[in-house]
């Protein structure tokens, strides 16, 4: 009985010092999986937020056009250049050749003549709507003012002060704009790039454009914010794609 009981106490004294050695043992590498397990949650969550964040240095993508937009003189053809945001027009000045390559807009890379380009300037704010009136007297542009693009025709909230109609862009530009036309698109719209872009991704009409301007806006993003952080690389994939065939021109975060 005595001897049960010694057999049983070492036993049990064994199992102690087994535990608390596999627990002294364990701590390194609980503390290493621990550390790992962290890492890996900061940088996925920083990866996420940071995506967009890195585009904030400004993508130039001013190379020559590519062979196909050219015709046997070296000049583009007769093109659609439609502005998204049109704003107080300096774009449109600058596509016009009147303001000089120093104030760091983004240019066509090409030799165009913008007299014979088809130009559609669109624009929701209606404190731009004199200044963009007055340059179509001038320049003889179609202007949509106090409206908005989105994938629907509809009255839309502007800014909760104002009311204005919207233009469905991707029905526009499916009906009135082919492979064959040159066109390049410029969208500034204060956030509502990314559900436009992705309902023109998933319907095709983004491939309808030539030469993209495209400025992302992550402090407006709004009910979009699942789409931003993978928009930028969304568009640069298919607008890479032989079939689609984009030239990024120029983006940026603001």
């Amino acid at each position: 009985m005595l001897r049960a009981m010694r057999i049983h106490g070492l036993s049990s004294t064994l199992r102690i010092i087994h535990v608390r050695g596999f627990r002294r043992n364990s701590r390194p590498v609980i503390k290493g999986l621990m550390i790992v397990l962290t890492v890996f949650i900061i940088f996925t969550f920083v990866g996420l937020q940071c995506k967009p964040i890195l585009l904030r240095i400004k993508r130039w993508r001013n190379g020559p056009c590519r062979d196909r937009h050219f015709h046997k003189d070296g000049h583009t053809p007769e093109g659609v250049y439609i502005d998204v945001g049109a704003g107080d027009g300096r774009a449109l000045r600058a596509f016009y050749q009147e303001l000089p390559a120093e104030v760091g807009l983004p240019v066509i890379p090409c030799q165009y003549n913008p007299r014979d380009w088809s130009v559609f300037a669109i624009e929701a704010d209606k404190q731009f709507s004199g200044i963009l009136e007055n340059m179509k007297l001038n320049y003889g542009f179609s202007l949509f003012k106090d409206t908005a693009v989105w994938f629907k025709n509809e009255e839309l909230n502007l800014n909760m002060e104002q009311v204005g109609r919207t233009l469905d862009l991707n029905k526009w530009l499916r009906t009135n704009l082919s492979k064959e036309d040159f066109v390049v698109l410029r969208m500034n719209i204060g956030g509502s790039e990314y559900e436009l872009l992705d309902k023109m991704l998933k319907n095709g009409s983004f491939c309808l454009i030539d030469l993209l301007i495209v400025y992302y806006h992550n402090r407006h993003v709004g009910r979009s914010s699942l789409l931003g952080p993978s928009m930028a690389y969304r568009i640069r994939t298919v607008a890479g794609k032989a079939a689609c065939d984009v030239q990024i021109l120029y983006e940026e975060v603001v």
